[in-house]
């Protein structure tokens, strides 16, 4: 029987699926700080809160959000200053 705590747990490989990474990218997450892991076990296997993999998960598509912005407004940006660069011509 399972506790209401253990199916919140997520294992590594489905913590990676949830981000959309490799699993080892996971464990990097998780040992630099940005991904908190809980090891259970002899093993030391690592477990992670799904609310906590969620909200990472949410980080990072507004992060890409906004870099893919950044990267539009740049490029439209650079097209209208080329045209009126040639318009000046």
């Amino acid at each position: 029987m399972q506790t209401e705590i253990s199916k919140t747990l997520l294992t590594t490989s489905e913590a990676a699926t949830l981000l959309g990474v490799h699993r080892n990218t996971v464990c990097r997450l998780n040992d630099r700080g940005v991904l908190k892991a809980y090891r259970l076990g002899d093993r030391g296997d690592r477990r992670f809160f799904q609310a906590e993999v969620e909200s990472l998960l949410k980080h990072m598509t507004e992060a890409k959000a906004k870099k893919k912005y950044h990267q539009l407004t740049e490029s439209h940006s650079f097209v209208d200053n080329a045209e009126a660069t040639q318009e000046n011509m």
